[in-house]
């Protein structure tokens, strides 16, 4: 029961947030109607979560915030859990080969420089989106949850079901769709999911580098930004998008803890 009653707090954040953003942007609530008499408005029956410096509906621009930011988080783990899986499977499947060395050689390479570096060196050079930078943080941050799907990929590789499935002559793809890929996913995807609070944090970063999503477009990072500068004249423009990420930060952590299955899976951080 405990368990079924978090996975359900987590569905209704990570899944039904996206929805009632993609609402909000449908003018169900108005997140870029200005009304500068309002201005800096505290929070009240009109509009329940304040507004902003230009009299905008903060609540609006908070649920639209949050759906863009879980949506771009939800992009690069995605990505990086496609990239991680595959290239752990190739390296374990070969070990102590020369391809195992090399994809060695370029995991090591991604370990040495954080991906928030890569992210905004890369974004900046290319005046990427929100998305666009996401997608590149997916493309570099794969690394930690490649070895951890290595590391399972050799430990499949002496299981009874992949020796059984050579014995039945399934071919190398069958294999790998039908023995490893069920098996050695979960491992870094629990390991990468561990990463999405780092994720969302990241947007707040990249709003102080003036990179993400740009004005009038909010996202959850660039509205505590945004509302850290606004702090003396208006506290709910930080406390309420701030409120708000430790809220899904904590719900991700919240619901990898509460599988025990996942407690004895490494994180890509250790």
């Amino acid at each position: 029961m405990k368990v079924s009653r978090i996975m359900i707090a987590f569905v209704g954040i990570l899944v039904v947030l996206p929805l009632v953003a993609l609402l909000v942007g449908g003018k169900m609530l108005d997140p870029y109607g200005i009304d500068p008499a309002q201005a800096y408005a505290s929070p009240g029956a009109d509009a329940w979560a304040g507004r902003d410096k230009l009299g905008r509906d903060y609540l609006a621009r908070v649920l639209l915030g949050s759906g863009q930011s879980v949506l771009a988080a939800a992009l690069a783990t995605a990505t990086a859990l496609v990239i991680a899986v595959f290239v752990g499977v190739a390296a374990g499947w070969r070990a102590e080969s020369r391809a195992d060395a090399v994809l060695g050689y370029l995991k090591s390479l991604l370990f040495t420089v954080p991906f928030f570096l890569i992210a905004v060196a890369i974004g900046t050079v290319l005046s990427a989106d929100l998305f666009g930078i996401y997608l590149i943080v997916g493309l570099v941050m794969w690394a930690p949850a490649a070895r951890i799907a290595r590391a399972e990929t050799i430990r499949v590789r002496s299981a009874p079901s992949a020796i059984a499935a050579r014995a039945y002559g399934f071919a190398p793809f069958q294999r790998f769709r039908r023995v490893f890929l069920p098996q050695v996913s979960l491992a870094p995807a629990v390991s990468i999911l561990y990463l999405m609070p780092e994720l969302l944090g990241l947007d707040v970063g990249l709003s102080f580098f003036g990179l993400g999503n740009t004005p009038p477009n909010p996202t959850l990072g660039r509205l505590v930004f945004e509302g850290i500068a606004s702090f003396p004249a208006a506290w709910w423009l930080v406390v309420v998008p701030g409120t708000v990420l430790v809220s899904v930060c904590l719900a991700c952590y919240a619901f990898l803890h509460a599988i025990p299955a996942t407690r004895s899976y490494p994180r890509c951080y250790e």
